[in-house]
């Protein structure tokens, strides 16, 4: 609305003549760009700020990351489908996953008595 406004105010200068009004075309003109000057750095301002609330966000996230419990019931190297010679885990064969000891996985399942006594033993 305003820059209809701005915009007849120029229409209306040019009709008049040039020589007369050179000093509002340029007034005009800077005010234009003052407006653009302005919204530019509100929206700079605008993602700065978010940007930063989503880095303080991100760090509140990994600084807290190990105050839950894990859903997992053991360590990928206690459970049964994990064989510790090859690092190599039964439950995703297809796709030939290699999983460190310290993981931890949504379906594990400890090992049985038996199994820890054989890995123990050899």
């Amino acid at each position: 609305m305003v820059l209809v406004v701005l915009l007849k105010k120029i229409v209306a200068i040019l009709k008049k003549g040039m020589n007369d009004y050179m000093v509002e075309i340029f007034a005009l003109f800077g005010v234009l760009c003052a407006i653009g000057v302005v919204m530019l750095f509100l929206i700079l301002l605008f993602i700065s700020i978010k940007e930063f609330f989503e880095k303080m966000r991100i760090r509140y996230i990994q600084k807290h990351r190990f105050d839950k419990k894990p859903i997992a019931k053991v360590y990928c190297i206690d459970c049964k489908y994990h064989n510790n010679q090859t690092k190599q885990c039964y439950m995703f064969e297809k796709e030939h996953r290699k999983t460190a000891d310290n993981w931890f996985c949504w379906k594990a399942e400890p090992k049985t008595k038996e199994q820890l006594r054989n890995e123990n033993k050899k």
